[in-house]
């Protein structure tokens, strides 16, 4: 399986900022195919990964992040189907990129799929958790994919993303 990062480690990946160190980050986030996601949870955990709380695999739930001695980053793995509205769209996942990390190869979304992710995450997400603002991280995100990848965004496409997901709304 051939991962799909996401949020910071994919901004990274893509080489969004010119130094990793400006971009903070306290997890990893993957992407699995839904009905691969328990195979590659429990891969990590039989190396060496631990996970934090009760494993639930029902579809529309997260799992439990993973973590494993000596290293600084919880890993999460996610699945298509344990979001709402924006995001839930299994078309936003089919338009990615390969990339290749220290040897291994994972992929991450093209520029328009990865800012409708940017933004649902950051106003639909966490708007779910009953934040009042959107976090600054993601916005700030958000404003460097315009400022260098902006003539790569197909921005009728996600403002389409958005409003089919009755939640145009959030782009104002």
């Amino acid at each position: 399986v051939e991962p799909v990062l996401l949020k910071g480690v994919s901004h990274l990946a893509s080489g969004l900022y010119a130094d990793p160190a400006m971009r903070f980050m306290s997890d990893i986030d993957i992407l699995v195919p839904g009905d691969r996601v328990q195979e590659c949870w429990h891969l990590l955990l039989s190396r060496g990964y631990q996970a934090h709380g009760p494993a639930d695999f029902a579809p529309l739930r997260d799992l439990p992040a993973l973590v494993r001695d000596g290293f600084t980053a919880d890993v999460e793995v996610h699945h298509p189907s344990e979001w709402e509205a924006v995001m839930d769209s299994p078309a936003l996942y089919l338009d990615t990129e390969p990339v290749t990390l220290s040897g291994g190869k994972a992929r991450i979304l093209s520029p328009t799929s990865r800012m409708i992710f940017t933004l649902a995450h950051s106003y639909v997400h966490h708007a779910a958790q009953v934040r009042t603002h959107p976090p600054l991280r993601d916005l700030y995100d958000a404003t460097l994919m315009m400022r260098r990848r902006g003539d790569q965004v197909v921005w009728p496409r996600v403002m389409d993303a958005f409003h089919q997901a009755g939640q145009g709304e959030a782009l104002r």
